[in-house]
């Protein structure tokens, strides 16, 4: 079962129509303000988060190309990491494009995560 509350609407901008945003386990922390996106086709990891895991710029994979769709303008990632990822009792690795730009989230994660975490049938 997944639960809400009043907290975890702080910082949303309101009205809100996310998909769903939620808490997940990477490295040893659990990361908040994780945002489902059934339109991303990438998993962005905010840089801001990077640095709150202890990662370190030296971690990074080269980034190979832009990324399109923020602020309509391409943006060109810092480099890509591969994580490990828990929600429940799912663990799997993940590549993360990270990307130096505010942001309200930590994470974004796109549908095809979900049925790669075996959370949709």
């Amino acid at each position: 079962m997944i639960s809400f509350f009043t907290r975890d609407l702080e910082r949303i901008q309101m009205p809100h129509n996310d998909a769903l945003v939620v808490i997940l386990r990477i490295k040893e922390f659990d990361v908040k303000r994780i945002l489902i996106d059934q339109g991303s086709s990438a998993e962005i990891m905010y840089y801001s988060a990077f640095k709150q895991l202890k990662l370190r710029d030296t971690d990074l994979a080269p980034a190979t190309s832009p990324l399109v769709g923020f602020n309509s303008q391409p943006e060109w990632p810092l480099g890509k990491i591969i994580l490990l990822v828990k929600a429940g009792t799912v663990v799997k690795q993940v590549e993360f494009w990270v990307l130096q730009v505010p942001s309200t989230y930590n994470l974004i994660l796109s549908r095809g995560w979900l049925h790669a975490m075996q959370a949709l049938a």
